[in-house]
């Protein structure tokens, strides 16, 4: 079983029922993989006011930062669009710039260096080649059926719960062992986001 920070979700979901999708999504991060594996939930970045909802660590794999986007959501001219049930608005949503902007964050935290290119929607990381970072979001309360485009690695959806697919994709994403200085930064990364636990 992953070591999850914190050890268990810690929102009542009878007062946050949106945080729904991110409980399905911690619940299937701690069963699929191992103890080699730490999964920090919603943690505060230092100097930051950003999260990101999952950063999936191993020294010797490198991270995955998750996005989760709960409900329904859609895409109309190239852009996602996120149903809100109370409502019923339609609210625009970057979750791949949510990504950036809270990994920017992250490596800013650690005093790693960034470029102007710090990382794109394909997951290439600019300045951060040197440690594997990939990045996905996620709906967990879709289906696959319910969405115009294809699931990739880097767009999950509820099928991927399913524990056997979920260790695959994580394997699949993070398939490289890591050199001893790409290691160092990834612990260097999990520091960060152990600090004031």
């Amino acid at each position: 079983m992953a070591l999850m920070v914190p050890l268990v979700f810690p929102h009542d979901l009878r007062r946050r029922p949106k945080l729904a999708g991110e409980a399905l999504v911690f619940a299937a991060l701690q069963a699929a993989l191992d103890d080699e594996w730490r999964v920090f939930y919603d943690r505060p970045i230092p100097r930051s006011r950003r999260r990101v909802d999952f950063i999936v660590a191993n020294p010797r794999r490198g991270l995955l930062a998750i996005e989760v986007k709960g409900g329904m959501v859609h895409d109309k001219r190239g852009a996602f669009r996120q149903l809100i049930s109370k409502t019923g608005q339609r609210k625009r949503i970057d979750p791949f710039g949510q990504l950036k902007l809270g990994l920017r964050d992250l490596f800013a935290a650690a005093n790693l260096a960034l470029d102007a290119d710090v990382l794109s929607e394909t997951g290439k990381q600019g300045a951060w080649s040197a440690v594997p970072v990939h990045q996905a979001i996620w709906f967990p309360e879709m289906g696959q059926g319910g969405l115009r485009w294809q699931a990739t690695p880097h767009i999950l959806t509820l099928e991927i719960l399913d524990v056997t697919r979920l260790h695959g994709i994580v394997a699949t994403c993070l398939h490289d062992e890591l050199t001893p200085e790409q290691s160092a930064i990834v612990v260097q990364l999990m520091m960060v986001l152990s600090r004031g636990i």
